[in-house]
């Protein structure tokens, strides 16, 4: 009698490999697509989030109480007295400019780099009054928010570069004017 081997012949293996090979051949492309539109429709949603909160925010110092609170990462609870007086020229602008940079980078996180914060300051962007100069041709600037000093006096602008949804081609801002005294 012959003693029959048990397993796969070379030629067996290979097919698989073979097939496994087409496979990941079709599917990564695809991953990789998804990935892209889970990054751009998140960068879409930060910036609806972050013009809600800030408009949210404002209203409070609208009223009364002309005060704003946070609480950072570490749970402590900050104050800041912001004066927005109606009809004057910068009003509680600059100081609600650092005071929302701060509740964004501490709310938020960067879809297309989740080290980074999601805010760039308003010098690394050029000229506060034109915050839609962040680059649109590079991927640096992907998923970052810039709130800067707004066209018109008592408003600010809140700006994301949003990449695209196919990771191909020039980058998409999203773009809009707050009012501080409304």
């Amino acid at each position: 009698m012959k003693n029959k081997q048990k397993g796969f012949t070379l030629i067996e293996l290979l097919v698989v490999i073979a097939i496994l090979g087409i496979l990941a051949a079709v599917g990564v492309p695809a991953y990789q697509g998804f990935q892209q539109k889970a990054k751009y429709n998140s960068a879409k949603a930060n910036f609806t989030n972050a013009k809600a909160f800030i408009m949210a925010e404002i209203s409070k110092c609208n009223g009364n109480d002309n005060t704003l609170s946070f609480v950072d990462a570490l749970n402590t609870t900050y104050t800041m007295d912001v004066v927005c007086p109606v009809g004057s020229a910068t009003g509680g602008r600059d100081a609600s400019l650092g005071y929302f940079r701060q509740i964004l980078w501490d709310k938020f996180k960067n879809p297309y780099n989740p080290k980074k914060g999601v805010v760039i300051d308003a010098a690394d962007i050029g000229s506060a009054k034109t915050a839609t100069t962040i680059a649109t041709t590079t991927k640096e600037h992907m998923g970052f928010m810039a709130l800067t000093e707004g066209l018109a006096d008592n408003t600010m602008r809140l700006t994301i570069n949003i990449g695209t949804q196919t990771g191909v081609g020039t980058n998409e801002l999203l773009s809009q004017e707050i009012g501080v005294n409304e």
